[in-house]
């Protein structure tokens, strides 16, 4: 059996005067050998319904010489049709596929087996599946390192911004900033938590700047007050000199009750400050 391919041959005038044909013997085994290599498969040619080239051995021989299958036979050389299906080969099963050779008269003139072992086909397939669990458990893993390196990446800012809320909690206002360094809702949270420490700061320093005023205010009260009270002394003294009474002294006496109204119309003046000034930092 060969498989042959020619071209015409012609002269000056266009006129075929021979031909050139190019022919290779395809029951060689190195054909079905390339095949073979080519496709992980192994190969039959059949002349007719015998084996005349295998990649098949058995007892270190290739399988050649040997018959077709009847049914096999009858299906691909009488009635020109494919088959396909699992069948026992040399005591090993294989799954097989059968095709017919068609010679140059289109006429069937052999059949092209080709066909794999079963386990070979269960070996690939375990191949392919550890070999998808593997890509897929690298796949995990990778994943998962991801997954860790962006929930460091979240968690790391809130405990910051815990542990910072939980400093002004407790009183101390001179914790450092947060250190504010993405643009996402934990950026902004960390910046707005950074305003509250410090407007907090600013009141305090505003309570601790009008405490001040208030005892600044309540000094000069006090100071105000025993104004007054000497003031009430003088009067009371002056009041027991003039109780022989005479018109001169009832003038005095007049001038010293003006002096005390004043003096308390001055002391109100101050309470009322002082008590706006309450009522202000409230």
């Amino acid at each position: 059996m060969a498989a042959q391919a020619g071209v015409p041959l012609k002269n000056e005038q266009g006129q075929i005067i021979g031909a050139v044909i190019a022919g290779y013997n395809v029951t060689r085994d190195n054909f079905v050998d390339r095949i073979k290599h080519m496709y992980g498969t192994d190969v039959t040619l059949f002349l007719g319904d015998e084996r005349v080239a295998s990649t098949l051995i058995k007892d270190g021989k290739r399988v050649v010489g040997t018959k077709l299958n009847g049914d096999i036979a009858e299906t691909i050389l009488k009635r020109g049709e494919k088959y396909s299906a699992r069948a026992d080969i040399l005591g090993m099963d294989y799954f097989t596929s059968y095709m017919p050779l068609v010679g140059s008269d289109e006429k069937i003139i052999g059949v092209l087996f080709a066909g794999e072992s079963t386990a070979s086909v269960i070996d690939e397939r375990n191949r392919l599946i550890m070999m998808v669990a593997m890509i897929a458990l690298a796949t995990i893993a990778v994943g998962a390192g991801f997954a860790m390196l962006i929930a460091r990446h979240i968690v790391r800012p809130i405990h910051e911004v815990l542990e910072h809320v939980q400093e002004v909690s407790a009183g101390n206002l001179a914790v450092k900033p947060i250190n504010v360094t993405s643009g996402d809702e934990i950026g902004e949270l960390s910046g707005a938590i950074n305003t509250m420490t410090e407007s907090l700061r600013r009141l305090i320093r505003q309570v601790k700047d009008a405490g001040e005023h208030i005892n600044a205010s309540s000094e000069e009260l006090t100071a105000g007050a025993e104004r007054a009270a000497e003031a009430a002394n003088q009067i009371a003294a002056s009041i027991t000199t003039v109780a022989e009474g005479s018109e001169r002294d009832l003038e005095l006496k007049a001038e010293l009750k003006g002096t005390w109204d004043q003096t308390r119309t001055d002391l109100k003046k101050e309470s009322d400050a002082l008590q706006d000034l309450g009522e202000a930092l409230l």
